[in-house]
């Protein structure tokens, strides 16, 4: 019974090794691809059209334009506000300070915007609220759009970046 214990606990202790081991991403996926494959994931019927620098560089200021590479796109019907963001940043600071840069920029959006759209578009203030950013390695991508569609996205992205 001790030796079958000893295996017990011996299993139990490698997966909590493996589950706590953390996850490698690949920096060799364009912002755009990942953008793509975020649209698709969502399929919400949308036509998109991407920002250029002078967005990134007006909404976002000098950090974000550390990123070597981004792709942002929006709805193009004027009723929707969904928008997807994908930076890539070579360095951990630098993507430290581009997730930053999302993040003020979604809470800009909702102490700035939040009247005007809850003034012509009220249904769509709960993709405000609920808008996110997440980092995968040197990648990070924000989404606002329905909380169930960003986790789609999400995890589209994460499953593309993940190295196996």
């Amino acid at each position: 019974m001790r030796k079958y214990m000893k295996l017990f606990a011996v299993i139990c202790a490698c997966l909590l090794i493996c589950s706590c081991a953390q996850k490698k991403y690949r920096s060799d996926v364009s912002c755009r691809e990942l953008c793509d494959l975020a649209q698709k994931s969502i399929d919400d019927g949308l036509e998109y059209e991407e920002y250029g620098e002078s967005h990134l560089k007006y909404e976002f200021g000098d950090g974000a334009l550390g990123a070597d590479d981004f792709c942002i796109v929006y709805s193009v019907k004027v009723e929707d506000i969904n928008e997807i963001g994908v930076f890539f940043a070579d360095g951990e600071e630098r993507v430290k300070e581009i997730a930053k840069d999302c993040r003020e920029y979604l809470e800009d959006m909702r102490e700035n915007k939040s009247a005007f759209i809850s003034s012509y578009a009220p249904l769509e203030m709960p993709k405000l609220d609920r808008a996110g950013v997440r980092v995968y390695g040197n990648y990070v991508i924000y989404a606002v759009t329905d909380e169930d569609l960003a986790e789609n996205a999400f995890e589209e992205i994460e499953k593309r970046l993940t190295v196996r």
